[in-house]
């Protein structure tokens, strides 16, 4: 047998950078709707709002600053969504998303990530990633009966 020279210390350890993002909602009428903004690094892609977790923020404080700072709208929290991770640029980032009813809107949001309310079976469509629409799926899952009617009902799998 042989023995390996390398110290627990030396192991590659897998970094991420923590990031924190925010799935909100108008359930006040129907059909709900979900927000999604324009990716800053892909401007043709709708995304989620989120962003970088800021030293001394929990990452629900970060999901509620990004929805606020990007899409210019204020919202109750409701839970967790669940995490992703991804890969961009050579960079390893792991992501955190929060689900947030929507209060108000507050201003425009950031300059060029137009947001925009979409209908669950769009905003499903639109997302570009399979992991964050199982999210999405899952979140308006939980949102209860009756959700799925006038032409929402999501994809399956």
């Amino acid at each position: 047998m042989r023995c390996s020279n390398v110290l627990p210390s030396e192991v590659a350890e897998t970094r991420y950078i923590e990031e924190a993002g925010a799935i909100a909602i108008k359930t006040h009428r129907r059909p709900l709707k979900v927000l999604l903004i324009l990716s800053k690094k892909k401007p043709q892609v709708r995304i989620f709002p989120k962003g970088h977790i800021e030293p001394g923020e929990s990452a629900e404080e970060t999901a509620r600053r990004e929805l606020l700072e990007e899409a210019g709208v204020s919202g109750e929290p409701v839970g967790r969504a669940g995490r992703i991770t991804y890969a961009f640029n050579g960079k390893r980032y792991r992501v955190v998303y929060y689900v947030f009813r929507y209060t108000r809107k507050i201003h425009n949001g950031e300059k060029g990530r137009d947001p925009c309310w979409y209908v669950p079976q769009e905003a499903y469509a639109l997302l570009p990633f399979d992991e964050i629409r199982r999210l999405l799926k899952k979140t308006i899952m939980k949102e209860g009966p009756g959700l799925n009617a006038g032409g929402n009902v999501l994809p399956e799998g």
